[in-house]
C-alpha cells in the first residue's frame, strides 16, 4: 500500500471502517445462543470481511489486520506530518516480510518503521524485538509505534514519545537511533 497524504491515509481509514460495519450487520445475524457454537463461528466461519478486498474474511483476522492497519495509518500520518512530501510512503502491515512502512523513495529520506498493536502488557517484549530488528539498518530515521491499552505496571498507556523506552532498547554502535511513539486509543478507531 503505497501512501502520500492525509487524503490517502483518510480513503483507507474509512475502508476499515466500512468493512466494520458490514461485520457488525453479520455479526448481530449470525450468532446464536449456544456458547461454543457462537464461539466456533466467531473463529471459523468467515462472514467477516477483508478492509481492501470485497471478499469474506474470517472474523479474528478481520479484527487483528483492522487494528494493525489503522495503527500503521496512525503512524504513517505521524511520519508525513512530520517529515512532510518525500516520495510517499510503503506499508507493509502483516506478516510479510520487510519492514512495515519505509519510504517509497529511500533516496531521498530513508524512513523505516515497525508497527504493532497488543492487548496485553508484556508489550516490553515486542518492542525489544523490533528494536533489534533495525540492526545494521542504514536508515536516516527509524521507529517504532505500538497501541496497548495497558502498561506493565497495570496503569493507563501513556501516548506519544517513550524517550524511557528509546533509553532502554538503544543499539548502540550496533545500530540507529530508534524513536518509539505509543499510540493514542483514538489512533485505531
Amino acid at each position: 500500500m503505497l501512501l502520500h497524504n492525509l487524503d490517502e491515509i483518510q480513503v483507507r481509514r474509512d475502508q476499515i471502517r466500512a468493512a466494520a460495519q458490514v461485520t457488525r450487520q453479520a455479526l448481530a445475524e449470525q450468532l446464536v445462543w449456544n456458547p461454543m457454537e457462537a464461539m466456533f463461528t466467531l473463529k471459523f466461519r468467515e462472514f467477516g470481511r477483508h478492509h481492501l478486498e470485497a471478499r469474506p474474511l474470517n472474523i479474528i483476522e478481520q479484527l487483528n489486520q483492522s487494528f494493525t492497519v489503522m495503527a500503521s495509518l496512525a503512524a504513517a500520518e505521524h511520519l508525513l506530518d512530520h517529515y512532510g512530501d518525500f516520495g510517499g510512503l510503503e506499508l507493509n502491515p502483516g506478516a510479510r516480510s520487510g519492514r512495515d512502512i519505509q519510504s517509497h523513495n529511500p533516496q531521498d529520506l530513508a524512513i523505516e518503521a515497525e508497527v504493532f498493536t497488543c492487548g496485553r502488557s508484556d508489550f516490553r517484549r515486542k518492542i525489544m524485538n523490533d528494536t533489534r530488528r533495525f540492526e545494521g539498518a542504514n536508515a536516516d530515521h527509524c521507529f517504532v509505534f505500538f497501541y496497548c491499552p495497558i502498561t506493565n505496571n497495570g496503569g493507563e498507556s501513556r501516548q506519544g514519545r517513550q524517550h524511557d523506552l528509546e533509553l532502554e532498547y538503544a543499539l548502540g554502535n550496533r545500530g540507529p537511533a530508534i524513536e518509539i511513539w505509543a499510540l493514542d486509543r483514538q489512533d485505531i478507531l
